[in-house]
């Protein structure tokens, strides 16, 4: 059994504590007020956009009116294997192949004109006379002096267009082949119907696609 004496000591120390923790609390309270009613610093617009342009992977370039380069991203400059130095203040036909460029600066003054390019791919010639297709697309920005200047967006779609490239030509040699050949999904719906099969079932192609393989 306890002594009376100890179970006193207990509640005194216990008492202690439970001021001890009052008091922390009401000090944390009075950080975290102090905390939320602090000025938080504010980034300034210009910075978080010049970031995000900087740091996009998708390649961005502005031009002027006269057609020259004003900014470009690491991305863009990458994509044509130059430096980003290397084409600011350059003419953006510098990138265009030498036979598409008149139409470029014919499309650039109707751009200026005020109408609207729909994005497009086309062809870039890289530093060492490679070339490349991307995907394009641009943007109108107005300054308050009423100048207009053109962003550019550019993706590399080579890989993409190598793969369809490549789906054509096997597509090609499954339609002209000799042999028959069925496509059909996991629980037997036809999804591909070469002459071959056509000419042995009697079967069109779209009097057989999307129907089950066990009508053969």
């Amino acid at each position: 059994m306890t002594p009376p004496s100890s179970l006193h000591e207990c509640a005194l120390e216990l008492g202690e504590l439970r001021r001890k923790l009052a008091a922390l609390e009401m000090e944390n309270h009075g950080l975290r007020q102090q905390l939320a009613a602090a000025p938080r610093p504010e980034l300034p617009a210009d910075q978080i956009l010049a970031g995000v342009f900087s740091a996009s992977s998708t390649g961005l370039a502005v031009a002027g009116e006269d057609g020259l380069f004003l900014a470009v991203n690491e991305a863009y400059a990458k994509l044509h294997g130059y430096a980003p130095d290397e084409l600011t203040g350059r003419h953006f036909t510098l990138v265009v192949p030498p036979e598409k460029r008149e139409t470029a600066k014919r499309r650039h003054q109707e751009f200026l004109a005020g109408r609207e390019p729909a994005p497009d791919q086309w062809d870039i010639v890289r530093k060492d006379g490679s070339r490349v297709m991307v995907y394009a697309e641009t943007g109108r920005l107005v300054l308050p002096d009423g100048r207009c200047l053109k962003v550019l967006s550019l993706t590399d779609v080579t890989l993409l267009r190598r793969t369809d490239q490549r789906r054509i030509f096997l597509a090609s040699i499954v339609e002209n082949s000799r042999d028959m050949i069925v496509g059909q999904t996991l629980d037997g719906a036809i999804v591909s119907w070469n002459k071959s099969a056509e000419r042995a079932f009697g079967y069109k192609p779209q009097e057989i696609i999307g129907r089950d393989i066990s009508l053969l």
